[in-house]
């Protein structure tokens, strides 16, 4: 995959966070983490379009959170 140049300014604790990674060997560069972050965040956007396109619209809260607690993701209201 080719890559491009673009420059995003992340909160000192999120680059804190992504440089403790590295230092544990999880991944080779901030460049890598934030990638990593933003093809998890993509395949979350996708699969939330799908839903919504299956349902008609937004899917019911209680759906969701089903599905938040199914794949063991803390709820909604803890998650932001």
């Amino acid at each position: 995959m080719s890559s491009e140049l673009e420059s995003v300014n992340l909160p000192a604790e999120l680059l804190d966070e992504a440089r403790d990674a590295i230092s544990r060997g999880v991944v080779g560069s901030v460049a890598d983490y934030v990638a990593d972050a933003v093809r998890l965040r993509l395949v979350k956007d996708r699969a939330l379009a799908q839903v919504t396109e299956l349902f008609g619209g937004p899917p019911p809260e209680d759906v969701l959170a089903t599905v938040r607690q199914r794949a063991g993701l803390p709820p909604r209201h803890l998650a932001s």
